[in-house]
């Protein structure tokens, strides 16, 4: 089987594959990494219409 593991950043990636070559398994492992923001909230009425105007009880 083939995977792909993806890290946050460079320096975890490496940490990854040091780990990983220290106990080889049999699967066939890519590492890669992002840089920068990945994944970004929402504005809340973009959750939710009825959060475009704020109210002390939500």
């Amino acid at each position: 089987m083939k995977a792909l593991l993806i890290a946050e950043k460079p320096s975890m990636m490496r940490d990854i594959q040091k780990a990983y070559n220290k106990n080889p398994i049999s699967d066939k492992l890519d590492f890669a990494c992002f840089r920068g923001h990945v994944v970004e909230l929402l504005e809340p009425q973009e959750y939710d219409k009825k959060y475009e105007k704020w109210n002390r009880v939500d």
